[in-house]
Formats: C-alpha cells, sequence, structure tokens
C-alpha cells in the first residue's frame, strides 16, 4: 500500500511539476498539457509506429481520445488503479494463507524451510556408568 502510494504522488507530482515548468519556462499561464502533446513532443516515435501499426479506424476510436486528454487526468486514473491494487492487496493478503496477493509480501517467511522451529524438545538424557 505505501508503495503504491508513494508510486502515485510521484507520478502526479512529475506530471504538475512539468506543467508548472513549461509554462515558466514559456512565460505562459499554468495550463495543464494534454497527453498527446506530450508524446508529439518528447517522444514522435512512438506517434510514428502508432500510425503504421494501427488503422485509421482504431486511431480515431481509441487513441485520438486518449491523445486529447490531459495528461493530468491519465496520471489520476493510473494512480487510482494502483491505490485500488494496493487497498485490495492490503485488505485480501491479511485473510487467506493461500491467496494471490500474498505472492507480493516481503517479509513472508516459509515455516516449511526452517525445521528447526517444529522441533520437539527432548528431556535429559540418562548415561550409565560402568
Amino acid at each position: 500500500m505505501k508503495t503504491a502510494l508513494v508510486i502515485s504522488l510521484l507520478l502526479l507530482g512529475a506530471v504538475i511539476g512539468h506543467d508548472y515548468w513549461y509554462s515558466q519556462e514559456q512565460n505562459l499561464p499554468f495550463a495543464f498539457t494534454d497527453f498527446g502533446w506530450m508524446i508529439q513532443t518528447y517522444t514522435p516515435s512512438v506517434e510514428t509506429e502508432l500510425k503504421n501499426y494501427l488503422s485509421p479506424e482504431d486511431l480515431s476510436t481509441y487513441i485520438a481520445p486518449l491523445f486529447e486528454t490531459e495528461t493530468i487526468t491519465i496520471a489520476a486514473g493510473i494512480s487510482a488503479l494502483l491505490l485500488l491494487f494496493g487497498l485490495l492487496k492490503f485488505i485480501f493478503s491479511e485473510k487467506s494463507e493461500n491467496s494471490f496477493f500474498n505472492r507480493f509480501r516481503r517479509n513472508q517467511a516459509k515455516q516449511e524451510k526452517f525445521h528447526h522451529n517444529n522441533l520437539k524438545k527432548r528431556g535429559s538424557i540418562e548415561y550409565k556408568r560402568k
């Protein structure tokens, strides 16, 4: 849960920080940038690969609305999904021993590997003298 929260805050902070920096650099009033503008500015090869890979119908149906969306909205959606997954992991990892979410626990020590925890103490040994 902590990791999802930290990643979400870093992602949102990076997007807002970039938009603030860009508005100060260009002497413009503060405004949120569109995701498509960020792709065209910083990674134009992604846009050309999408145009080569997808049909024009798919581009207009799926990619164009995504590119017109503000970057902060996309970052908030990704952050919400991360927080939801972190919350589900936090809730369900405590309930079940054999759960999907238990695979991601850091400090989970399997008791089967450590046999010395299961050993029973013996009574004292008496030796016979000859």
